[in-house]
């Protein structure tokens, strides 16, 4: 099992899960068995208290129960055990007891200069490589965001370099429509650029860090947990070192505006399932990064007609 930081928790197992498939299963079957061996979230850490929560993963029932040994996730019968992860304000869980990958790091998180929060999981009706790739789409930015943070009058994408790494793909670019919201309302550094740094990891998170000029250096850490083949949770921690003194929920509620920006593209999007195979699509520059990013999914074994 991957090493986690000085303060993740993890409850071990015994022994590997190797479970049968869910029979209502809505994935291939490949494909499932695939991400099975994969950190995913399946909970925010605080809404884990004296009460057990349920969720379901990759057509999986779970429950999720805070011990005095700490979290347990089960299956809906009560058994078995599965590894878990507390990390980043999130109940992390790997189905076939054996994960693959480690789980997102972000410094920041625990640094005195930053400023970090959960905010409330986001439904979506969509397949989580999709959303990530969403996520990691530069050329959208104007276009749907625009009345939040982004100028249409400034569409051209910049060139920009894409790189494998030990945990999927490390990506920065020069975003001439980078802003972000300050406590007093105003969108700050509109006018300039911001240098943005994309960490994957894969199969379905991502981090952003955004570097401004004034030294505000905000951080999303985006995560799709598939629910079902065509449906996830988006867990999303923000980080920030600026306006600390200032209430939180305005913060919070300005990037749930983005997420639903969004939303609204990746739910409608056909095909729904994300292809692996490159001339299913027509690709432009600047789809670099989502073309590196279906290669990499295919890289793990997902099949071609990839549907999570």
């Amino acid at each position: 099992m991957p090493s986690l930081s000085p303060l993740s928790v993890c409850v071990p197992v015994a022994a590997p899960y190797a479970g049968k498939a869910p029979a209502a299963l809505t994935f291939t079957e490949s494909d499932w068995r695939v991400l099975t061996n994969y950190w995913h979230p399946v909970a925010l850490a605080a809404d884990v208290g004296e009460r057990s929560v349920t969720a379901i993963l990759l057509d999986q029932p779970l429950v999720i129960t805070r011990t005095p040994r700490g979290i347990t996730v089960a299956d809906a019968a009560g058994e078995p055990a599965y590894p878990v992860a507390e990390k980043l304000g999130m109940i992390w869980t790997c189905l076939s007891g054996n994960p693959a990958n480690e789980l997102p790091d972000i410094p920041e998180w625990d640094e005195a200069d930053y400023q970090h929060v959960n905010p409330p999981v986001v439904e979506m009706a969509a397949s989580a490589g999709r959303q990530v790739e969403g996520f990691l789409d530069v050329a959208h930015l104007p276009w749907i965001h625009h009345q939040t943070f982004a100028d249409r009058s400034r569409p051209v994408v910049p060139s920009y370099e894409v790189e494998t790494t030990a945990t999927g793909l490390h990506m920065e670019y020069d975003s001439p429509v980078g802003s972000y919201l300050r406590q007093d309302g105003l969108q700050v550094n509109a006018s300039g650029t911001a240098r943005r740094v994309w960490d994957v990891y894969l199969p379905f998170a991502a981090k952003l860090k955004a570097f401004n000029s004034d030294g505000a250096n905000p951080i999303v850490l985006n995560v799709a947990s598939p629910v079902h083949a065509r449906q996830i949770r988006l867990f999303t921690a923000l980080l920030r070192n600026y306006d600390q003194d200032q209430p939180v929920q305005p913060y919070i509620d300005f990037n749930l505006r983005i997420f639903n920006e969004d939303r609204e593209i990746v739910e409608s999007q056909y095909p729904e399932d994300l292809p692996l195979n490159l001339q299913d699509e027509v690709h432009i520059r600047a789809d670099r990064a989502s073309i590196l990013y279906r290669q990499e999914l295919g890289r793990l074994g997902l099949g071609r007609n990839f549907t999570a």
